[in-house]
């Protein structure tokens, strides 16, 4: 058992490419054994079979190469993903982001944080603080459109990733997730809580900007809009502050 514990794991990267050439090694069998039997299969009648089988576990491997190959996309995957809630983790929002950031020229992120929450554990249990985000994370799915990216950064705190996105629209889109998810209590195990959120947006809109400032951005309205109060939604544009 220590033994298996001290093997290296090979990077899912390295793999990918170690199982792409194996199926191209494989592949360049089988149409070679088929090149075979059609020249020496008249002289060596014999030998037809004895390749048939070359090719048959020639296919045999590259159907084992498929299910390595599935299950390295699978694992990568549920790497990228929040264990809960089933949303982007941080580590796959960043890598997601900068790839989203460098393809377009506008870009907004909307910071969502949960109001109170360590009152909601405190009062009803971390069970039920569990719901409690499953719950917005479906509210937000159902207000963010297909090509917008939502991640859960930490604890009670989310980001959504909006691509060509200027900011009058990431700010109609920031209020209908704080609607979606304040409209109603939520259903949990020890009856419905309401909850409130406090949401911060920031825009892309100077050259020097990155993803990094945007999220800082968010974060400080964010952080305004608790302090005026909560629920509600604040915005931050490049330094212009709205509501």
């Amino acid at each position: 058992m220590g033994d298996e514990a001290a093997k290296p794991r090979v990077p899912s990267d390295l793999l990918r490419e170690l199982t792409r050439e194996a199926r191209d090694q494989l592949s360049a069998i089988d149409g070679f054994s088929a090149l075979l039997a059609e020249d020496v299969g008249p002289i060596l009648p014999g030998s037809v079979a004895d390749l048939a089988r070359i090719r048959e576990a020639a296919a045999r491997v590259l159907d084992l190469v498929a299910l390595l190959e599935n299950q390295v996309d699978s694992e990568r995957a549920e790497a990228a993903r929040d264990p809960l809630t089933g949303v982007a983790n941080r580590g796959a929002l960043h890598a997601r982001g900068q790839v989203l950031f460098a393809a377009h020229a506008e870009l907004s992120v909307v910071l969502i944080d949960i109001d109170r929450f360590k009152d909601i554990n405190d009062r009803y249990g971390h069970l039920v603080g569990d719901e409690v985000l499953k719950h917005v994370v479906e509210r937000c799915r159902r207000a963010v459109r297909e090509r917008d990216l939502l991640g859960r950064l930490a604890g009670d705190e989310f980001l959504l990733l909006l691509p060509a996105t200027p900011h009058g629209e990431a700010l109609r889109v920031a209020h209908r997730v704080r609607s979606g998810i304040t409209s109603r209590p939520m259903t949990t195990a020890k009856g419905p809580v309401s909850v409130t959120v406090s949401v911060g947006v920031a825009s892309r809109l100077a050259p020097g900007d990155t993803l990094d400032i945007l999220i800082e951005r968010a974060d400080q309205a964010m952080y305004t809009a608790k302090g005026g109060g909560r629920d509600r939604v604040i915005s931050l544009a490049g330094g212009h502050r709205g509501q």
